[in-house]
């Protein structure tokens, strides 16, 4: 038996039949699609979930996009139906409802189109164990660098928050990863305390930019405080070193009334 979303969503497909990816006029009956779409989004209808992926497959691209652009994911790179469907919101929807079926859509649409990268990268915890989510995503991550803060958003990092190696679920490697990238930020937040190799080579990446680069001093101490953050989180992990990078970041200018 058909029921009342699945005849709605063959309505919203005859709609939608006949335009073309590169339509730019008006679309009939648009509020009534972005609503079925939203309504769609919702539901547990494999068939009306199914259909979002195949629109969001067939409307995503545009034209003249570069693959290798570190951009590729922004929002100005999809298409202009894209937009106009509201797909990215229909997208979160799905998102947010969290179920394994509509997780998976995500995952799958983000490996096919680097513009929907983001959603593979949110979606990929949800499915994979911490290794294999680390094994699936480092090469997009390499690559596409700026999408690395959607793993922290993946994995819920609150950057102000101070976490216990407990709490920390994601792979160990990821540290050592943006390392390597020269990421600072984005290694200090998955970081595990008792790495104390990765560690040292965090701090001896660190670098304070000299106070004349600063309009004022208020700024600078503002900055400065992200590496005493760095520096107490040292000490209560006992790093070894602690007392060494605490001399190296002050003869670099950091303020010694800040570490008190």
């Amino acid at each position: 038996m058909t029921t009342d979303i699945e005849k709605e969503c063959v309505l919203i497909a005859e709609y939608l039949l006949n335009i073309d990816e590169k339509y730019s006029g008006k679309i009939k009956n648009i509020r009534r699609i972005r609503r079925s779409l939203k309504w769609f989004a919702e539901e547990d209808n494999e068939k009306c979930l199914l259909f979002i992926k195949d629109i969001a497959d067939k409307y995503i691209h545009q034209d003249g996009n570069d693959i290798n652009d570190a951009w590729i994911f922004h929002y100005s790179q999809r298409n202009e139906l894209f937009h106009k469907l509201d797909l990215d919101y229909v997208l979160k929807i799905m998102y947010d409802s969290n179920t394994n079926f509509k997780n998976n859509i995500l995952y799958n649409l983000g490996s096919t189109h680097k513009e929907l990268l983001e959603f593979k990268i949110l979606s990929a915890p949800r499915i994979f164990p911490a290794d294999k989510v680390y094994e699936v995503l480092r090469e997009d991550i390499r690559k596409y660098y700026m999408v690395s803060p959607c793993l922290g958003r993946a994995y819920g990092i609150e950057y102000n928050k101070n976490y216990s190696d407990s709490q920390r679920i994601w792979d160990k490697r990821w540290a050592s990863f943006f390392l390597d990238m020269g990421n600072i930020g984005a290694a200090s937040n998955f970081i595990y305390d008792e790495d104390i190799e990765n560690w040292d080579m965090l701090l001896s990446h660190c670098r304070i930019s000299p106070r004349e680069n600063y309009e004022n001093n208020r700024q600078f101490r503002q900055d400065c405080k992200y590496f005493v953050d760095l520096l107490n989180r040292a000490k209560r992990n006992k790093h070894p070193k602690y007392e060494f990078y605490c001399n190296e970041f002050i003869s670099q200018g950091l303020p010694k009334d800040l570490l008190k």
